[in-house]
């Protein structure tokens, strides 16, 4: 699981990857963009990022055997967009939460199944049909 989080990042622990810095001169850089328009040129990065399974370092998809991981692979310097690999083992899950970032997924190995809920005076419900 492969995440492009828009946020304000912790400052990266790991030296840019050349895909991080990919995604950094191709897409930051451009200051005219609309927040759609980044929305789209950051799927086409991620998707072709994907595509090849040879650039991410095994010690960087390890899960913890108990819960999610996730890896700081870049923050940006000036903390506008941050790329993260996200590792969950089999079977794990992530609490019900609600995003505040927007962010682009791009799965790498695996599969997700996202199941939206609401919020009822009986508490959370399923929303609809789980999605993979």
């Amino acid at each position: 699981f492969f995440f492009l989080m828009i946020r304000r990042p912790p400052r990266s622990t790991l030296s840019s990857s050349s895909a991080a810095s990919d995604v950094y001169k191709r897409q930051v850089e451009r200051k005219e963009l609309t927040e759609a328009q980044a929305l789209e040129e950051s799927s086409k990065l991620i998707a072709g990022l994907v595509a090849s399974d040879d650039w991410l370092p095994d010690e960087l998809a390890v899960p913890h055997p108990d819960y999610y991981r996730q890896y700081l692979l870049y923050g940006d310097p000036l903390d506008r967009f941050s790329l993260v690999s996200f590792v969950w083992g089999p079977g794990q899950k992530t609490p019900v939460h609600d995003q505040t970032v927007w962010g682009v997924i791009g799965m790498l190995r695996g599969a997700e199944v996202d199941q939206p809920f609401r919020l009822t005076e009986s508490g959370l419900e399923p929303a609809g049909a789980a999605h993979t």
